[in-house]
């Protein structure tokens, strides 16, 4: 039913953390387990030497123009917290990209499907933005 208002009717969806990680094929957080296959890749373990999970202010990086950013500028500051990213298999769905020791997918969308590593619920000025960007397309 899900997917039917997504797919089907072309509702906006946007997945914030673990809701983005959900929009792909399958996750390995503790095993292997499905996700919603709406974008595809998996969702891997960050390796690094940094300090997991990834917590604080961090950059993004935007790759493509969308009218998600409309008035964030690049280099915005958004808050993570996180040990998993998003392992695109099409690199065209990755509209901004952050590093913590890898650079990761920090921003995703395809078609009216959008998803964001970070949390904008707790990204102050920036993260509002974003929200009332996303509820005006």
């Amino acid at each position: 039913m899900l997917k039917n208002q997504i797919i089907l009717k072309k509702k906006p969806i946007l997945g914030i953390c673990v809701g983005m990680q959900i929009l792909s094929d399958f996750g390995k957080e503790n095993g292997t387990y499905n996700g919603l296959s709406l974008i595809k890749g998996s969702v891997e373990k960050i390796v690094t030497e940094e300090i997991l999970p990834h917590v604080g202010w961090n950059s993004i990086n935007i790759l493509a123009e969308d009218k998600i950013f409309e008035g964030i500028p690049n280099g915005t500051d958004f808050y993570f917290t996180h040990s998993f990213y998003f392992n695109l298999l099409n690199k065209n769905n990755e509209l901004a990209v952050t590093s913590y020791d890898i650079d990761f997918p920090s921003i995703i969308k395809k078609n009216n499907i959008y998803g964001v590593q970070f949390h904008p619920e707790k990204s102050q000025g920036a993260g509002i933005r974003l929200i009332k960007n996303f509820l005006n397309l």
